[in-house]
């Protein structure tokens, strides 16, 4: 199985990501679990290759000031950034050595990171910011437009054997093999994969919390005296999200709003993000060893990635 299949500058933008564990948690608030439930990547909204959970993707939610009892074992946004320039150093020497020209700008790669991955994903739990949510709904900002750029990344992917020389499944592709120079190893792995389980157990056990399903029925009644039937933010994000592009009508919006009046009425970022902090805070406790030896192999990613770039 590939570890670091991303292909987009887009995608490794949230580089400092968890990975998410496939686990789907109950929907909580006393209902029964929605096909959606709530993984780990639900509630953080990111996933990406090194799997460091050092981003906020933010799609017109929420971040919290707070940061995740997690995020001591990991890179911050500065040292995760070392550690993607000399990827790209030795993905563009290792693409050009099979004759292939290979650009990534570095600010785009690194402008979704920052050093705190508590928050709650807008595309997941919808608009918190009044301001935004009368502009878009449940949608996020717009991105501007990239221009050239883009246009030569697209062109020089459609190179015959390119994609298979950044990546593939035998994990020899360039970018393949600049991970694993780097450090990411099946040990990186391993203990990735006991961490991100500890976490999505903490986030299950959290939304089960009797203050967080109260924190739901306080929302869903603030929404009833403003005329909406909703028992979870999470479906109405997923309504207006399902499949749907370009601009958000105006019953959207006007939903969006009284949905993140009633996150402010309610303080339901910053409960439910307390929630989950108190769990994961016992999550690492309970997984000590795990958490120390990813944060001893954080530190050695960051020492061969400053080798890299000094070489």
């Amino acid at each position: 199985m590939t570890r670091t299949r991303f292909l987009t500058v887009a995608t490794r933008a949230l580089l400092g990501a968890l990975v998410a564990t496939g686990l789907v948690l109950p929907a909580g608030c006393g209902q029964e679990a929605s096909d959606e439930g709530l993984s780990a990547q639900d509630v953080y909204g990111r996933s990406g290759p090194g799997s460091e959970p050092t981003a906020v993707a933010t799609t017109g939610a929420t971040t919290a000031d707070s940061r995740s009892p997690f995020d001591d074992y990991f890179l911050d946004a500065e040292q995760l950034r070392t550690v993607e320039q000399a990827r790209i150093q030795l993905t563009t020497q290792c693409m050009a050595g099979k004759g292939f020209e290979y650009s990534e700008d570095i600010n785009e790669t690194m402008s979704g990171v920052s050093d705190s991955t508590a928050g709650l994903d807008g595309a997941t739990w919808g608009p918190i910011d009044l301001d935004q949510a009368r502009r878009n709904g449940y949608h996020a900002e717009p991105e501007e437009d990239s221009g050239a750029p883009g246009a030569a990344t697209s062109s020089a992917e459609q190179q015959p054997g390119y994609i298979d020389a950044l990546v593939n499944d035998e994990n020899t592709g360039c970018d393949d093999l600049a991970y694993a120079e780097l450090g990411y190893d099946d040990e990186w792995y391993s203990q990735i994969a006991t961490y991100d389980t500890a976490r999505a157990t903490a986030n299950e056990s959290a939304v089960a919390d009797p203050e967080a399903v109260q924190l739901f029925a306080d929302w869903s009644a603030c929404m009833s005296r403003k005329g909406y039937d909703a028992d979870d933010p999470r479906s109405l994000a997923s309504k207006y999200l399902d499949g749907s592009q370009g601009t958000p009508s105006a019953e959207e919006r006007e939903t969006a709003v009284a949905d993140a009046e009633c996150k402010a009425d309610t303080s339901f970022a910053t409960t439910l993000t307390g929630v989950i902090n108190r769990y994961e805070t016992q999550a690492v406790t309970d997984n000590q060893a795990t958490m120390d030896t990813i944060k001893r192999l954080s530190s050695q990613i960051y020492e061969r990635a400053q080798e890299v770039l000094g070489s």
